[in-house]
């Protein structure tokens, strides 16, 4: 069996455990991982459109493995509080699944950082993710 038709038979086993029929295709190759950085994560627009929006397109398989949510606002809170508070709002939408939610839940993370230019050093911000890679934020928000 060749590399391309094992990878087809794990997207065609993929699709049918979502219960995607076989025309729809919601991307057309393998997603690289990436990082998605939400300033203002504490707000009435990511807690109302953009999280729903996110967990639905995981729910559809849209979304690459790993894929990491950073939300970053003034509000002090954790990660933690920052889960808690969006599962909250999203276990009101229409077909909210608890256990896809805390898998989905697991790539959130939340960081407080001023918006102030002074407050971003020489050095920037640093996150380090759960497997110790370091990214670092030169530039300031």
């Amino acid at each position: 069996m060749g590399k391309n038709s094992k990878l087809e038979a794990v997207i065609k086993g993929v699709a049918r455990e979502l219960g995607l029929g076989k025309d729809k295709r919601l991307i057309d190759d393998i997603l690289d991982p990436c990082m998605i950085v939400i300033i203002g994560a504490s707000g009435d627009l990511t807690n109302r459109k953009l999280l729903p929006a996110l967990f639905s397109l995981y729910l559809q398989g849209g979304l690459p493995t790993p894929f990491t949510i950073l939300g970053c606002s003034r509000t002090k809170m954790g990660d933690r509080d920052w889960r808690v508070k969006a599962k909250d709002v999203a276990a009101e939408s229409a077909g909210f699944n608890a256990t896809r939610w805390d898998a989905f839940s697991a790539n959130l993370f939340y960081r407080e950082l001023e918006y102030e230019e002074e407050a971003v050093g020489e050095s920037g911000y640093t996150i380090i993710d759960e497997e110790g890679t370091e990214i670092t934020i030169k530039e300031p928000l």
